[in-house]
């Protein structure tokens, strides 16, 4: 066991590794469905990414000289989120280059009690922004589960999200969206999988479950109030949330037991806030996925956000 201090309060007593090992094993049953989908170069790039964020953790730990952070499974855990963000397309080198950002967010608080990012958010935000045409180049499902949908083995790699950012119709269906067999990041794109984790998290209480269902409910409110292109209320709810990384973001990024707020309410306005960004960023924004530039903002404020909520009911 290991006390995780977040401020401005001291926190009970957390279980890390049984937190991370859930997420592990949300992400490991991805993985599984992504190389159904896009064949083994999902498995190398997660396998690439994860190792050298270890890999880079371990020697930080060696320079500082303070024992080895490897037990809890957190780093484990951050370089498998990370590398569900990327596109099964990408190079070796790239996953690489995603898994030393990330190694390196996580050395700079090696010597801290908590992390005040998450560190696979930052480090997907850094990469996006420096190389946005590898870190959305996706390539066409042609796996198994692809044939479900009758997809053939060539089809367009441009990302359903990236169909909405242009003011165009997708050509994908939602069905085959919440089954992610569209082009996508590697696991984020598993809609189906991403819920059926969150309920897995749920019964462990490995997640805040009430920001991720203010995050959920206000991204829907919004895409059906402001729908983009020429898609009712309905189809524009269907196809923001299953568009891009949305809902992998919500749910282990703003559902983060570490970073979001432990007070109930302030969870809430947590979710509801970064869901109005979120939407807000896509709509304005100039990359096809923004959730994670969100996320590192929202960890930023959490603290403040609790505190002042905190004072509130306290007074």
């Amino acid at each position: 066991m290991q006390q995780v201090i977040k401020a401005p309060f001291s926190r009970t007593e957390e279980r890390i590794w049984s937190i991370s090992a859930d997420v592990i094993i949300v992400c490991v049953v991805m993985l599984i469905q992504s190389f159904f989908n896009f064949g083994y170069s999902s498995v190398l790039i997660a396998l690439v990414c994860t190792a050298v964020t270890v890999a880079v953790e371990f020697a930080a730990s060696k320079i500082a000289k303070i024992p080895l952070t490897l037990g809890d499974l957190s780093g484990v855990k951050s370089g498998l989120l990370l590398s569900m963000l990327l596109s099964p397309a990408s190079p070796l080198w790239f996953a690489a280059l995603a898994g030393l950002t990330c190694g390196l967010i996580r050395a700079a608080y090696i010597k801290k009690s908590a992390m005040p990012v998450i560190p696979a958010a930052l480090a997907a935000g850094i990469i996006s922004a420096v190389l946005p045409n590898i870190m959305f180049a996706y390539t066409a499902p042609a796996g198994l589960l692809s044939s479900v949908a009758g997809q053939s083995a060539v089809v367009s790699a441009k990302s359903s999200a990236r169909w909405l950012m242009e003011g165009s119709v997708s050509p994908y269906s939602t069905f085959e969206l919440f089954l992610g067999i569209a082009p996508g990041p590697i696991g984020a794109s598993a809609i189906a999988l991403c819920m059926c984790g969150f309920i897995y998290l749920c019964l462990k209480r490995s997640v805040n479950v009430y920001a991720v269902a203010a995050f959920v409910v206000e991204c829907a409110v919004v895409a059906g109030a402001f729908p983009r292109g020429d898609y009712s209320v309905i189809e524009s709810i269907f196809y923001e949330l299953f568009s891009g990384s949305l809902i992998f973001c919500g749910v282990f990024f703003i559902g983060d037991k570490f970073t979001s707020p432990k007070h109930r309410v302030a969870s809430m306005i947590y979710g509801v806030v970064a869901a109005t960004l979120c939407i807000l960023t896509r709509y304005l924004g100039i990359y096809e996925q923004t959730a994670w530039f969100v996320v590192i903002v929202m960890c930023l404020c959490s603290p403040l956000l609790e505190y002042f909520i905190w004072k509130v009911f306290k007074a």
